[in-house]
Formats: structure tokens, sequence, C-alpha cells
């Protein structure tokens, strides 16, 4: 399982990067790169979480995740804030891909869980949740992408999109979590260790990277 402790390396300077607190980030030019490994080449089943508290919401793209060459169209994953103030998950270099939204407040932490599952049928394969509510849905069928490039927080597309506020407790699951366990991971708050089965949370197996960023501070 990636993590913390090997593939990362720095594409900006991060003004704290410890165990103790969350990762911050000033919306200029600071993300976080993990190196390309075969476990982030998703195609069916999968699931982004992340904690955040954004600082300035202005109208501006912001990156929180994104696996891609920092180009236009290069992304086969990400989840980013746009520029009506919403966060949004795509797949497949945004063509044909899903869309989900939902409105954010500038100083307040959310947890925000996309998951996917290309063979569930129906219309609503991809679901959004914010802080352990299903907020909305899209019909998407297709198979994600898969490529070479690096993974990366706090940045999607180009460097001036970065993201302005912080991350904590990053983590990426090949497989679709249930409506329970993304509301038991929420209820568990930023301190849930998920290497862990707890409670309606059973899928710790699963978990392909994990990034734990600190105790959000």
């Amino acid at each position: 399982m990636l993590g913390l402790s090997n593939n990362l390396a720095s594409g900006g300077f991060v003004d704290t990067f410890a165990n103790l607190k969350s990762l911050i980030f000033d919306g200029s030019n600071e993300y976080l790169e993990i190196a390309d490994d075969s476990s982030l080449d998703i195609t069916d089943t999968i699931t982004l979480s992340a904690w955040i508290k954004p600082s300035a919401i202005s109208n501006a793209w912001q990156g929180i995740i994104a696996k891609g060459d920092l180009s236009d169209t290069g992304d086969v994953y990400k989840m980013y804030i746009d520029n009506a103030e919403k966060v949004q998950v795509r797949f497949n270099n945004e063509s044909s891909s899903a869309v989900v939204s939902s409105a954010l407040s500038n100083d307040t932490w959310y947890h925000i869980c996309s998951t996917y599952d290309k063979d569930a049928g129906g219309s609503d394969e991809h679901k959004l949740y914010v802080d352990g509510v299903l907020v909305d849905t899209a019909d998407f069928s297709d198979a994600i992408s898969t490529n070479n490039d690096e993974l990366r927080f706090g940045i999607t597309q180009n460097t001036s999109n970065a993201y302005y506020g912080n991350l904590d407790s990053i983590a990426i699951w090949n497989t679709t979590l249930s409506a329970n366990a993304v509301a038991e991971i929420y209820a568990n708050g930023k301190g849930i260790d998920l290497r862990s089965n707890s409670g309606d949370y059973t899928s710790a197996s699963s978990l392909v990277g994990y990034w734990r960023c600190g105790d959000g501070k």
C-alpha cells in the first residue's frame, strides 16, 4: 500500500508536513507528487476520499487529487473545486466524464468521498458524499483509463490550479465503499485509521493508497 513512507516527492514546498498536523497549501504552486504505481491503475471500482478545509474559494479552480500529466485533459481521475465554488470528481480526461458537485464554504472541514462501480447498473454508478451524506450521483459506466503519470495532491491540470487550504487523510481504494462505510468514516473523524476495519467500514484490505497527513490541526 502506498503512503507517506514511499514514492513521495514534493512538487513545491509544503508548509506543514508531519503526522501531527494536516498539510497546508498556499494556493500558489505548492503540491505533493507521488510516483506512478500499478496499484493506482484502477479501472472498474474506485473510491477517493479526503478531508479538506479550503481557505479561499473565489471562483478559481483548485485541485485536490489528480492522476495525470498536468495538462488540461490529462487526468484519468481527479477531485477538485471548480470556478463555481463546488467540489467535483471527474474521470477519463473529462471526455464522457461523470461530474458530481456540491457547494462548499471557506474555513470549514469537509469529508469528501467519491465512489464508482462500473458494473452497478442503473443511472447512479458514480456517487458523491459530503460529510457522510450522499449529495449527488451521475450516470457513467465506462472503464476508467490508466496512465503512467504521477498522482498529485493540491493541484490539477496545471500549476495555476493550486489548492489553498488544508488537506488531511487522503485515501484511495480499488473497491466501491458502501454508503454505510462512508458514514462510518465520517462519524469517526480524521483520526480513524483506515488500515483497520471498524464497524460498517470493512474495506481495509482494498486500500491501495493512504496518506494520513496528520490529525487535522
